[in-house]
């Protein structure tokens, strides 16, 4: 499978897009955050690997890697380019200052 194409066509197509796994503990911690915020679900277009055989899930994130500089579980895309991860979503909720950031970026 042609995991460069897939991930930078997905992306393209969608405004706000994550890479994300259901055993992702990360990815799941993003969600809590989006549902905490109000955000609609279908509002970030969730890029869902779980459902790759490992040996794929590997191949597709190490295309993701060549395509935005890390294969990291959850990526945030926004317009195509990486925000972050949930690195940055916990920094923002420890300041205090995720709502701000998420009208800045348009998810609310």
């Amino acid at each position: 499978m042609d995991f460069e194409k897939l991930l930078t066509q997905s992306i393209q197509e969608h405004k706000y897009w994550q890479f994300n796994a259901e055993w992702c503990k990360d990815c799941k911690y993003s969600k809590r955050v989006y549902e905490k915020m109000n955000i609609p679900q279908d509002k970030i277009y969730f890029f869902e690997i779980s459902g790759y055989s490992k040996k794929e899930q590997s191949e597709c994130r190490a295309a993701l890697k060549k395509i935005i500089g890390t294969g990291n579980l959850p990526s945030i895309m926004i317009d195509g380019k990486l925000w972050g991860t949930e690195k940055e979503l916990h920094e923002l909720e420890d300041k205090g200052e995720l709502q701000e950031e998420f009208v800045r970026i348009g998810l609310l």
